[in-house]
């Protein structure tokens, strides 16, 4: 990508992701993007093909930024902190989004255009030794498989998500779903 087409589509992208935020993604069309972004139609399209493209870039390249977050991650105390790291990731990315956003990427996974929870399930592996861990040390109480239980995890992470975004972000979506976490694995906080 040259260097004029790599400041294009960082300019696209910022435009784009501020008028969803500000108007919602739906009610954004491509030629506010351009003007917000101060380039012709003929740019965007040299780009990407629709706003769902637009989307699907910035959803990619904040999932490549969770990379950049491991030694976070590394540093946390407990193997069941690591675990709620990965979760609240995910969980910051939905909320920085927000409700209608969110809403937008979770069609384009269903619809298959892009994978939103690729991320969050490409560290099951992960998460699974990490369950175990915790299993073994006393943190979680629940003795079904890790490998069930992180599946359970992954699947309770989206319901709470989705419940989220139905609801236009009526409640805190990390603490909630902490909460929900807390007794899918019967944590002990003792």
């Amino acid at each position: 990508m040259s260097v004029d087409s790599s400041k294009n589509t960082k300019r696209i992208v910022e435009a784009a992701i501020g008028l969803f935020r500000e108007k919602g993604f739906r009610q954004t069309g491509v030629a506010e993007i351009c003007e917000k972004a101060g380039l012709p139609r003929s740019s965007f399209y040299a780009l990407f093909s629709s706003k769902e493209d637009v989307l699907g870039y910035f959803l990619k390249s904040v999932h490549q930024d969770f990379e950049k977050k491991l030694p976070e991650f590394l540093k946390a105390e407990t193997d069941l902190e690591r675990i709620y790291y990965l979760v609240d990731a995910f969980l910051q990315n939905t909320e920085y989004l927000g409700p209608e956003i969110a809403r937008a990427a979770y069609i384009m996974e269903l619809e298959g255009v892009y994978p939103y929870f690729a991320i969050f399930e490409s560290f099951g592996d992960i998460a699974v030794t990490l369950i175990r861990n915790c299993q073994k040390n006393g943190l979680v109480g629940n003795t079904a498989d890790a490998e069930e239980l992180q599946q359970v995890l992954v699947d309770l992470t989206e319901a709470v998500s989705f419940d989220w975004i139905r609801t236009g972000g009526a409640f805190p979506l990390r603490e909630q779903t902490r909460k929900e976490l807390d007794v899918l694995l019967n944590v002990n906080r003792s």
